[in-house]
């Protein structure tokens, strides 16, 4: 029998410890970050218009920290709405690469801050460019800017913020049309409401008047919070049951895009369609 001495080895500790110190570190695990693999999104024409005029954009840092997503839906009719949403989020994609340099993450507060500010200078952006070309343009906004443990909602128009939660959808944008805003003051029903002249226009845009102000709240993101960001494209032939039923049991936010614009396009997809889904 071997002698034990003989074939055990000495053990280098320092040589030890330096291929730990190697080994790269396990990555914290952000439990609120909103990863580039977690957003999808969608835009189509329809099966009506001949122009999209809806517009979008999805921003997040490599780590996941201050993801931005936003849906602009034109008005003005043809080429004049296009310009207008493109301008819009051109805009604020520029406003949020300033902002994202300037921070690794944020508070709430500077993250209401920089929507605000970001919507109200592309509000100046497209306004500017209605004046240049003597013509009256402008578009909604709906957007979502995510800091940390809350999400910083604003909108004007009627372009719609959703979020899932415990299998409960809840609208986080308020519409402002005339309709939506009688329905909150108990003057129709909700029947009278789906089926109103007036359910699409709207009291609220930006770029048809020389300052603007879009609607902004703070919210508490959770983790597995699901949020949806729509043109009235989609809501126009998918209620918000069936929105909520599609955000429940689809297992990425890819899948989610995709069924919902199937569904927009089976009811028949009279406008434009734009959809942004993430599953945070």
């Amino acid at each position: 029998m071997e002698n034990p001495e003989e074939i055990t080895q000495a053990i280098d500790l320092a040589a030890l410890r330096g291929e730990v110190q190697r080994r790269p570190k396990r990555k914290k695990i952000d439990l609120y970050e909103v990863a580039a693999d977690s957003i999808a999104a969608d835009s189509l024409v329809g099966l009506v218009r001949k122009h999209n005029e809806d517009c979008f954009a999805c921003c997040t840092k490599p780590d996941g920290h201050l993801a931005l997503a936003a849906v602009a839906d034109g008005i003005g009719g043809s080429e004049k709405g296009e310009v207008a949403s493109s301008a819009c989020i051109a805009s604020m994609i520029a406003s949020w690469r300033k902002f994202s340099s300037r921070y690794v993450d944020t508070t709430w507060e500077n993250a209401q801050e920089f929507l605000l500010q970001a919507i109200m200078d592309a509000n100046e952006l497209v306004y500017k460019v209605s004046v240049q070309e003597k013509s009256t343009m402008g578009t909604t906004i709906a957007a979502i800017q995510f800091a940390d443990r809350f999400a910083v909602i604003a909108n004007a128009g009627d372009s719609r913020v959703y979020r899932l939660r415990n299998h409960e959808l809840e609208q986080l944008s308020t519409d402002h049309t005339p309709v939506a805003e009688a329905l909150t003051r108990g003057e129709i029903s909700e029947h009278e409401a789906k089926f109103s002249p007036m359910r699409h226009t709207i009291t609220r845009a930006i770029g048809v008047a020389e300052f603007a102000i879009p609607q902004v709240r703070v919210v508490e993101h959770l983790p597995g919070d699901c949020y949806l960001i729509c043109s009235d494209g989609l809501t126009l032939h998918v209620p918000d049951d069936e929105i909520r039923k599609e955000m429940d049991v689809c297992y990425d936010p890819v899948q989610c895009v995709d069924h919902l614009i199937k569904k927009t396009l089976r009811g028949g997809a009279h406008d434009n369609v734009t959809i942004i889904s993430i599953f945070a």
